[in-house]
């Protein structure tokens, strides 16, 4: 009984996962230019869908690292993400890595960072408290000790010269103060050694 009830989430996950990308391919082919929309993308497919996701993970949290790879696999930025990261773990030799994980959602990266980039430490953030709380809490269970969580409003943070990196992805499209939150970010990064790895959905992979 267990076992089918174990096959049936995962093919939850799934089934949710095609459909919302399904969703997202037939109302971009339908619109002439997703840059004048970003609130109603937001509003109509991204979020609700995303919650979601986030709700099934929070019941089965071994579902976690499956929808993890999902995302690695469906996403092709997300193979980019995680190159530049390693090559950077490379350059950097056995340096210990102060990380800021701006904006960590479901936390894939957070995941990643944590166990591909050692030495490091990395300060994952959210403004949304309950997928800060789900995070913290599977973290705490697969007993990964490098890794904090926190809510936080990139709008309003004050790291002064405390990071060695900082990571965004999919994050600053939903911000209207962008300004704002790349000079909090300058102000985050120490003197020495500044890095910033951005990508959005709509333009290219940036440091």
């Amino acid at each position: 009984m267990e076992d089918v009830k174990w096959q049936t989430q995962i093919l939850k996950v799934l089934s949710l996962f095609f459909s919302y990308t399904n969703q997202m391919s037939e109302w971009l082919i339908s619109t002439i230019s997703i840059s004048h929309f970003p609130s109603i993308i937001t509003e109509m497919y991204y979020d609700p869908i995303k919650n979601i996701f986030a709700n099934t993970i929070r019941e089965y949290p071994f579902l976690r690292i499956l929808f993890y790879k999902i995302l690695d696999l469906m996403f092709l930025r997300s193979w980019y993400v995680r190159r530049e990261l390693k090559e950077l773990r490379h350059k950097l030799g056995d340096s210990r890595i102060e990380i800021y994980d701006a904006g960590s959602g479901f936390g894939q990266y957070t995941y990643f960072m944590a166990s591909k980039l050692k030495p490091c430490n990395v300060f994952a953030i959210d403004v949304k408290e309950d997928w800060i709380n789900d995070c913290r809490n599977f973290f705490k269970l697969k007993e990964i000790l490098n890794v904090s969580f926190a809510v936080e409003d990139l709008t309003n943070i004050n790291h002064h010269n405390r990071f060695d990196l900082i990571v965004c992805v999919d994050v600053m499209e939903h911000i209207q103060e962008d300004i704002t939150v790349f000079r909090n970010f300058y102000d985050s990064l120490k003197k020495i050694w500044k890095k910033i790895l951005l990508s959005e959905k709509n333009i290219p992979l940036l440091w």
